[in-house]
């Protein structure tokens, strides 16, 4: 909560969001135990590029010369 700067309310909202967008899997722990957290990809999301992207380009400019490069090595074949 403290790396975040966030309370212990807002943590917990922003774990529900998480977990109701798709993006996280959540099992409760319990006295003396932590819960056990791990992110998860939501079907929509499914095929997306995972690598960086640049502040400066264009949104998907990245994933967009990715798909052209595979179809064109694709087609060279």
């Amino acid at each position: 909560m403290m790396i975040l700067g966030m309370s212990l309310g807002q943590l917990a909202r922003a774990r529900e969001k998480s977990i109701e967008s798709g993006w996280l899997h959540y099992v409760p722990g319990g006295k003396s135990k932590a819960g056990t957290y791990w992110v998860t990809i939501p079907e929509h999301a499914q095929g997306l590029g995972d690598h960086p992207t640049d502040e400066g380009g264009e949104v998907g400019s990245a994933i967009d010369t990715e798909a052209e490069n595979d179809r064109q090595t694709i087609d060279k074949r």
